[in-house]
């Protein structure tokens, strides 16, 4: 292994069948102190400190702009758009952590495709978002998951598949 920090990157998709173009890209780094050193560089490119949040986490979801056309998608030419990023480390990498960060991903999917205010997914107004939608934001989410864990096991290195000591 060389000196340099490893990384393993993918990208997981909201609809599975790519029919709608955004992606989160997701990376795994080797030690916490490599994600951190990444998210600290990627809030310096957007303009942000990072300060808005104690660096305290496991792990982060950054989303920005999600894009949605008007009527058909445009089928020449398209291109898929990376959305946000969802960082991990290695030391803390478990179902839980997992399952959280694409909660994240999947929720800000529902505000942008599904229209669901946001006041419904987040401040618990005591309105009731239909049945249909919560299925569909479960569907994506059990999706995205086992998108992460399908491929992180086909892209990480061996020893990476047992927990670190």
């Amino acid at each position: 292994m060389s000196a340099r920090t490893e990384v393993v990157k993918f990208n997981v998709w909201p609809d599975r069948t790519r029919k709608r173009p955004w992606f989160w890209k997701v990376f795994v780094f080797d030690s916490r102190r490599a994600m951190l050193i990444f998210w600290r560089e990627q809030c310096r490119i957007r303009g942000t400190t990072g300060a808005q949040a104690s660096e305290d986490f496991s792990a982060v979801t950054q989303t920005w702009q999600i894009i949605t056309w008007k009527g058909a998608m445009p089928r020449r030419g398209w291109r898929a758009h990376c959305i946000g990023h969802i960082l991990f480390h290695r030391q803390r990498l478990g179902a839980g952590v997992v399952a959280h960060e694409m909660g994240h991903a999947t929720l800000r999917w529902a505000e942008t495709w599904l229209k669901i205010p946001a006041d419904d997914l987040y401040e618990g107004t005591g309105r009731a978002t239909s049945s249909v939608n919560e299925e569909r934001v479960l569907h994506v989410l059990g999706g995205m998951v086992a998108q992460f864990w399908r491929r992180f096991y086909a892209q990480a290195p061996k020893a990476w598949h047992r927990p670190p000591r």
